[in-house]
Protein backbone atom coordinates (compact mmCIF):
# COMPACT_ATOMS: atom_id res chain seq x y z
CA UNK A 1 0.00 0.00 0.00
CA UNK A 2 1.30 3.13 -1.12
CA UNK A 3 0.50 6.35 1.55
CA UNK A 4 -1.20 6.80 4.45
CA UNK A 5 -3.36 4.31 6.34
CA UNK A 6 -6.92 5.60 7.36
CA UNK A 7 -9.21 3.98 9.50
CA UNK A 8 -13.08 4.52 8.60
CA UNK A 9 -16.90 3.31 8.67
CA UNK A 10 -16.74 3.65 4.61
CA UNK A 11 -15.08 4.37 1.50
CA UNK A 12 -16.54 5.64 -0.81
CA UNK A 13 -14.33 5.60 -4.47
CA UNK A 14 -15.44 8.21 -7.18
CA UNK A 15 -16.30 11.65 -6.05
CA UNK A 16 -18.70 11.77 -9.35
CA UNK A 17 -22.72 13.07 -8.49
CA UNK A 18 -23.14 9.74 -6.31
CA UNK A 19 -20.34 9.67 -4.47
CA UNK A 20 -20.54 13.32 -3.15
CA UNK A 21 -23.92 12.87 -2.63
CA UNK A 22 -23.25 9.62 -0.62
CA UNK A 23 -20.28 10.54 1.83
CA UNK A 24 -22.28 14.31 3.31
CA UNK A 25 -25.03 11.95 4.27
CA UNK A 26 -23.47 9.29 5.69
CA UNK A 27 -21.46 11.37 7.63
CA UNK A 28 -24.80 12.97 8.48
CA UNK A 29 -25.59 9.22 10.02
CA UNK A 30 -22.49 9.00 12.55
CA UNK A 31 -20.43 7.21 10.10
CA UNK A 32 -17.13 7.90 9.21
CA UNK A 33 -16.45 8.85 5.53
CA UNK A 34 -13.30 8.99 3.33
CA UNK A 35 -14.04 9.89 -0.33
CA UNK A 36 -11.24 8.74 -2.99
CA UNK A 37 -11.24 9.60 -6.56
CA UNK A 38 -8.09 9.08 -9.14
CA UNK A 39 -8.26 13.34 -9.19
CA UNK A 40 -8.31 15.55 -6.69
CA UNK A 41 -11.71 17.04 -6.00
CA UNK A 42 -11.96 20.57 -7.04
CA UNK A 43 -13.99 23.27 -8.57
CA UNK A 44 -13.64 23.89 -12.18
CA UNK A 45 -11.85 27.45 -13.11
CA UNK A 46 -14.65 29.49 -15.88
CA UNK A 47 -13.47 29.91 -18.77
CA UNK A 48 -12.19 32.37 -20.86
CA UNK A 49 -14.57 34.72 -22.19
CA UNK A 50 -16.03 33.40 -25.28
CA UNK A 51 -14.96 29.49 -23.63
CA UNK A 52 -17.25 26.85 -23.90
CA UNK A 53 -17.35 25.34 -20.29
CA UNK A 54 -20.82 24.40 -19.36
CA UNK A 55 -21.48 24.22 -15.49
CA UNK A 56 -25.24 22.36 -15.88
CA UNK A 57 -25.08 18.81 -14.78
CA UNK A 58 -27.36 16.38 -16.77
CA UNK A 59 -28.84 14.10 -14.49
CA UNK A 60 -28.61 11.20 -16.95
CA UNK A 61 -25.91 10.20 -17.27
CA UNK A 62 -23.97 6.84 -17.94
CA UNK A 63 -23.46 6.35 -14.28
CA UNK A 64 -26.88 8.01 -13.10
CA UNK A 65 -28.96 6.13 -15.25
CA UNK A 66 -27.06 2.58 -14.17
CA UNK A 67 -28.02 3.99 -10.26
CA UNK A 68 -31.38 4.45 -11.56
CA UNK A 69 -31.97 0.85 -13.05
CA UNK A 70 -30.38 -0.91 -9.86
CA UNK A 71 -33.05 0.65 -7.54
CA UNK A 72 -35.58 -0.11 -9.84
CA UNK A 73 -36.67 2.78 -11.86
CA UNK A 74 -36.35 3.02 -15.82
CA UNK A 75 -34.54 6.01 -17.02
CA UNK A 76 -36.71 7.63 -20.11
CA UNK A 77 -35.03 8.73 -23.19
CA UNK A 78 -36.82 12.03 -24.24
CA UNK A 79 -35.54 14.52 -26.63
CA UNK A 80 -35.08 17.31 -24.39
CA UNK A 81 -33.76 15.45 -21.80
CA UNK A 82 -29.95 17.04 -22.08
CA UNK A 83 -31.34 20.70 -22.64
CA UNK A 84 -31.44 23.48 -20.12
CA UNK A 85 -34.60 23.63 -17.85
CA UNK A 86 -34.62 27.97 -18.59
CA UNK A 87 -31.73 28.33 -15.64
CA UNK A 88 -31.67 32.02 -14.56
CA UNK A 89 -34.03 32.73 -17.48
CA UNK A 90 -36.66 31.79 -15.67
CA UNK A 91 -36.07 34.94 -13.75
CA UNK A 92 -34.38 37.24 -15.73
CA UNK A 93 -36.65 36.28 -18.88
CA UNK A 94 -39.79 34.69 -17.38
CA UNK A 95 -41.27 34.06 -20.83
CA UNK A 96 -38.38 32.55 -22.51
CA UNK A 97 -37.87 30.06 -19.11
CA UNK A 98 -41.40 29.20 -19.41
CA UNK A 99 -40.89 28.22 -22.79
CA UNK A 100 -37.60 25.97 -22.21
CA UNK A 101 -39.56 24.14 -18.93
CA UNK A 102 -42.57 23.37 -21.20
CA UNK A 103 -40.23 22.00 -23.50
CA UNK A 104 -38.73 19.83 -21.28
CA UNK A 105 -41.90 18.93 -19.53
CA UNK A 106 -43.43 18.26 -22.45
CA UNK A 107 -40.85 16.00 -24.17
CA UNK A 108 -40.89 13.87 -20.57
CA UNK A 109 -44.80 13.71 -21.06
CA UNK A 110 -44.34 12.74 -25.18
CA UNK A 111 -41.84 10.12 -23.58
CA UNK A 112 -44.02 8.65 -20.90
CA UNK A 113 -41.84 9.59 -18.26
CA UNK A 114 -43.46 9.07 -15.09
CA UNK A 115 -41.07 11.73 -12.84
CA UNK A 116 -38.80 14.03 -13.38
CA UNK A 117 -35.30 13.06 -11.52
CA UNK A 118 -33.31 15.79 -11.33
CA UNK A 119 -29.81 16.90 -9.42
CA UNK A 120 -29.93 20.69 -10.12
CA UNK A 121 -31.77 23.06 -7.74
CA UNK A 122 -32.54 25.97 -10.74
CA UNK A 123 -33.84 22.61 -12.46
CA UNK A 124 -36.13 21.86 -9.67
CA UNK A 125 -37.05 25.69 -9.65
CA UNK A 126 -38.28 26.02 -12.93
CA UNK A 127 -39.58 22.08 -13.78
CA UNK A 128 -40.81 21.72 -10.64
CA UNK A 129 -41.87 24.46 -8.13
CA UNK A 130 -42.98 26.64 -11.57
CA UNK A 131 -44.25 23.74 -13.15
CA UNK A 132 -48.30 24.40 -12.60
CA UNK A 133 -47.66 27.76 -14.29
CA UNK A 134 -45.36 26.00 -17.07
CA UNK A 135 -48.62 23.21 -17.33
CA UNK A 136 -51.07 26.61 -17.38
CA UNK A 137 -49.74 27.97 -20.50
CA UNK A 138 -51.76 25.88 -22.08
CA UNK A 139 -51.23 23.01 -24.80
CA UNK A 140 -51.05 19.52 -24.07
CA UNK A 141 -48.89 19.52 -20.87
CA UNK A 142 -48.84 17.38 -18.26
CA UNK A 143 -48.01 17.80 -14.73
CA UNK A 144 -45.01 15.12 -13.99
CA UNK A 145 -43.74 14.47 -10.29
CA UNK A 146 -40.36 15.97 -9.49
CA UNK A 147 -37.46 14.22 -7.58
CA UNK A 148 -34.05 14.71 -6.53
CA UNK A 149 -31.48 12.20 -7.45
CA UNK A 150 -30.02 12.43 -4.17
CA UNK A 151 -33.74 11.68 -2.30
CA UNK A 152 -33.42 8.53 -4.49
CA UNK A 153 -30.01 7.48 -3.45
CA UNK A 154 -31.38 7.75 0.36
CA UNK A 155 -34.25 5.96 -0.18
CA UNK A 156 -32.20 3.18 -2.19
CA UNK A 157 -29.77 3.27 1.39
CA UNK A 158 -32.12 3.05 3.63
CA UNK A 159 -31.86 6.21 5.42
CA UNK A 160 -34.31 7.59 7.75
CA UNK A 161 -37.02 9.92 6.05
CA UNK A 162 -35.69 12.88 7.85
CA UNK A 163 -32.30 12.65 5.92
CA UNK A 164 -33.87 12.70 2.27
CA UNK A 165 -37.23 14.99 3.11
CA UNK A 166 -39.80 13.61 0.90
CA UNK A 167 -41.76 16.26 2.21
CA UNK A 168 -40.09 19.15 0.29
CA UNK A 169 -41.38 17.04 -2.97
CA UNK A 170 -45.07 17.66 -3.68
CA UNK A 171 -47.76 15.12 -2.95
CA UNK A 172 -47.65 13.61 -6.25
CA UNK A 173 -44.05 12.76 -6.58
CA UNK A 174 -44.73 10.77 -3.07
CA UNK A 175 -47.75 9.02 -3.86
CA UNK A 176 -45.59 8.04 -6.98
CA UNK A 177 -43.31 6.23 -4.95
CA UNK A 178 -45.84 4.79 -2.46
CA UNK A 179 -47.57 3.30 -5.63
CA UNK A 180 -44.38 1.98 -6.82
CA UNK A 181 -43.49 0.19 -3.45
CA UNK A 182 -40.47 2.25 -3.51
CA UNK A 183 -41.50 3.76 -0.44
CA UNK A 184 -44.17 2.33 2.12
CA UNK A 185 -47.31 4.72 2.46
CA UNK A 186 -46.97 5.48 5.98
CA UNK A 187 -43.19 7.27 5.50
CA UNK A 188 -44.57 9.74 2.87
Amino acid sequence: MNGPSVDCDVVIVGAGLVGLALAPALVRCGLSVALVDRASVKTPEPPAVGGSWDARVYAISPGSAAFLRAIGAEPVAHTAATECCGSYQMLAHPEEGMQRAAKVIGSANHAGAEALVLSCPLCEYNLGTRQPEVVAMGGDLKPVPTLYFTQLLGIALGLKPDLYRLDLAGPEARDLLAEKNFVAAATV
